[in-house]
């Protein structure tokens, strides 16, 4: 008897759809919306739906997503962009965090958007990554309150502790709950 073949996930067309228009949104006319671009990226999780992703969006304008890319994007940027589009979430998230935070403003709803659309596999693969723990140090010493609770709830896989830490501020709490809850 062998075992019975692992059923294929079908895919939401519909969220794609909307996901290749954000992405177009985001790289056409003057200037490009990154963080929209990456979001619109990261929607596409699976080989299927990255592939459904490519045709819909060259059906679309003619281009492939890999031209589009290289038009709109440099650097970091693209290279987070280009991680994504192979279905590199760990990588594209060193890559991502680390442009997120600046000199002066930090980009604390990338971070969010990032960690938020993690998997657990993706997460164990960025823990596993050279330069994380340096990484999330650096990420911890720019960020405070809220975020910074959220963040690391997020690092611990612990979604219920990121919105709870959500509530929390919503509330108006002055007591930081991730770290009390973590005291021990």
């Amino acid at each position: 008897v062998s075992a019975p073949e692992p059923q294929k996930q079908e895919i939401d067309k519909a969220k794609l759809g909307s996901s290749v228009n954000e992405f177009f949104e985001a790289t056409d006319g003057w200037g490009t919306n990154d963080d929209k671009t990456m979001e619109a990226l990261r929607n596409a999780r699976t080989p299927e739906e990255r592939a459904y992703f490519r045709k819909r969006y060259q059906e679309k304008t003619g281009e492939t997503v890999g031209q589009r890319l290289q038009k709109e994007l440099s650097g970091n940027a693209l290279k987070e962009a280009q991680y994504l589009q192979d279905g590199k979430f760990a990588d594209a998230a060193m890559v991502g965090l680390e442009e997120s935070l600046g000199t002066l403003n930090d980009n604390e709803d990338k971070i969010r958007n990032i960690m938020e659309n993690l998997t657990p596999a993706d997460l164990k693969e960025l823990k596993g990554k050279k330069g994380w723990g340096e990484l999330q140090k650096k990420v911890e010493s720019h960020l405070g309150g809220t975020d910074l609770d959220h963040f690391k709830a997020l690092v611990d896989g612990d979604q219920v502790g990121a919105a709870v830490a959500d509530l929390d501020a919503a509330m108006g709490s002055s007591k930081s709950w991730y770290n009390l809850s973590h005291l021990g």
